[in-house]
């Protein structure tokens, strides 16, 4: 029997009579090799005590966030795969100009960590957002004794405090969206040194995002988007008339990235943009012109990530 823990993919759609995987956006059906697992893993979560619509689930040593409802012809599980364990920057091996560029906001003395700004992880699906967020706060932990609060839903890995000899303090809240702006606000009253969101849907959550990001909190958050034109624009649309204006004060870093697979699944290659908010990006971002920052993110991320 195969194992579905073999295969990279993002989540699973089981039905009692099929199976199907998801990567690069879209959906295919899994071999026939691995349906015993898959039926195991099938039954396990309709078999999940207490019943509930959405909870985690472990199957083979990998953590699921399992959600079970009914369709025409029964039962459906959705299963999105989570992480076990936090990766460093090396693991993922990012490019330390690109670390450094967002821990040290460019400064060449690279010993003072400034706080403050958002930094914006966007992509698609299973893109790798969360993991590179995850790998940025374990980066500013080895560094600084500074007060980390994540807000998720699902909690994607968990934080060990006690690994960072600098005393910090990495505490996660599993949040629904609408517990997300209560959230915000306990982390402004906690003081938290730096905030991450697991996504920013609406338009009060990008505003607290901002608040907090411009009284001295550093914001971390992804959000669904094709490129970082893309994904500002619609940030500043949450944020109303003002959006391209706060956008521009509050920026920090972007991030664009993608996954794709090898054919027979056992590889991924992430492809990176970046975008960092000089005076020539600012006024391009309150100009509305979001299509523009192309030109500079190219520029940036020849420097940035492949050292041109």
């Amino acid at each position: 029997m195969s194992f579905i823990k073999d295969i990279l993919f993002s989540d699973l759609l089981l039905t009692k009579d099929q199976f199907s995987f998801r990567y690069e956006g879209e959906l295919q059906s899994v071999p026939d090799e691995y349906h015993d697992d898959l039926n195991d893993l099938f039954n396990k979560a309709l078999n999940h005590s207490p019943v509930e619509s959405e909870f985690q689930l472990e199957h083979d040593s990998i953590f699921y966030r399992a959600v079970v409802f009914d369709d025409a012809k029964g039962k459906c599980v959705v299963l999105r795969r989570l992480q076990n364990k936090v990766f460093s920057w090396r693991d993922l091996r990012l490019p330390n100009a690109l670390k450094n560029a967002i821990i040290y906001e460019g400064n060449p003395n690279k010993e003072v960590v400034s706080k403050g700004g958002i930094v914006f992880i966007f992509g698609e699906t299973d893109s790798g957002k969360s993991t590179t967020l995850n790998a940025l706060i374990h980066e500013l932990a080895l560094l600084k004794g500074w007060v980390f609060m994540t807000f998720e839903d699902p909690l994607e890995v968990l934080f060990d405090s006690s690994a960072y000899n600098t005393g910090a303090r990495i505490i996660q809240r599993n949040v629904r969206s609408h517990e997300l702006v209560d959230g915000l606000k306990t982390a402004l009253r906690s003081n938290a040194d730096v905030i991450k969101v697991g996504e920013i849907r609406d338009e009060e959550g990008a505003q607290m995002a901002v608040q907090a990001s411009l009284s001295g909190h550093t914001v971390l958050t992804t959000m669904h988007a094709s490129s970082i034109g893309d994904g500002l624009s619609r940030f500043s649309k949450f944020l109303g008339d003002n959006g391209n204006a706060a956008i521009s004060n509050s920026m920090r870093f972007c991030i664009h990235q993608s996954l794709s697979q090898t054919e027979d699944f056992s590889n991924r290659f992430l492809s990176l943009k970046c975008l960092y908010p000089h005076q020539s990006v600012k006024n391009v971002i309150n100009d509305g012109n979001f299509n523009q920052l192309a030109t500079y993110s190219d520029s940036q991320t020849s420097k940035l990530v492949f050292g041109g």
